[in-house]
């Protein structure tokens, strides 16, 4: 059996993959991840009569996104690590929002505050994992001159923004099921067992030249 949970942004989202039936739980009151994800965890397990002495895996969300949120996650899969005997598998929060691409762009994205994003692009473009301006980012990606779908919770400011630089190419999804898509990578194997925070910031250097500080 295998329990995903994503804390990463104000959506909090919990899935069990039990035999070959997948089950999901989300709760999205965006403050409180502390006090609800083990409610939450129990409230699955009770819902389809299973035991958490019984989870063998659990995919923990590394991030990025809010920093609170991934050390609320990483500090109760290490704990049931511990209590339970079960292995802990760390899983970017970009990659839970990325689905296989079968033609076009994908793009995942997570609002990382003053109009940049933590993205990820997969398909007839690519990008690895990065903390960037949005305008930037849709102008490399609009190159490709095809179909682009962007995975966010957000809408704005961003759907804006991408409607006036991609037009008729733009597609949106804002499904926020995000433990299911923690299972979906795991089985594409994308997955680590280092399970340490992915703290995407914008560099020194990028930060000075704002104005800003970085602590």
């Amino acid at each position: 059996m295998i329990l995903a949970f994503d804390t990463s942004t104000s959506i909090l989202s919990v899935a069990l993959l039990k035999g070959d039936k997948l089950y999901h739980k989300k709760d999205t009151r965006p403050f409180g991840h502390a006090e609800k994800l083990m409610p939450l965890i129990d409230e699955i397990l009770g819902e389809t009569d299973s035991n958490i002495q019984d989870v063998e895996k659990i995919l923990v969300s590394l991030g990025p996104g809010s920093f609170t949120g991934i050390r609320i996650g990483i500090a109760t899969a290490l704990g049931l690590e511990v209590s339970l005997g079960c292995q802990v598998f760390g899983i970017s929060s970009l990659d839970a929002r990325l689905p296989e691409v079968e033609e076009g762009v994908r793009m995942a994205i997570i609002d990382a505050r003053r109009e940049r994003v933590y993205v990820k692009v997969r398909g007839a473009y690519h990008m690895k994992e990065e903390n960037l301006p949005f305008r930037e980012v849709l102008e490399k990606v609009s190159e490709v001159n095809t179909p682009v779908k962007i995975h966010c919770e957000n809408k704005e400011p961003f759907f804006s923004i991408a409607k006036e630089v991609l037009g008729e190419h733009l597609a949106w999804d804002n499904n926020t099921d995000y433990a299911l898509g923690m299972i979906r990578a795991y089985q594409e194997d994308l997955c680590t067992k280092n399970v340490e925070p992915m703290y995407l910031r914008m560099t020194q250097a990028e930060a000075e030249k704002k104005g800003l500080h970085l602590d």
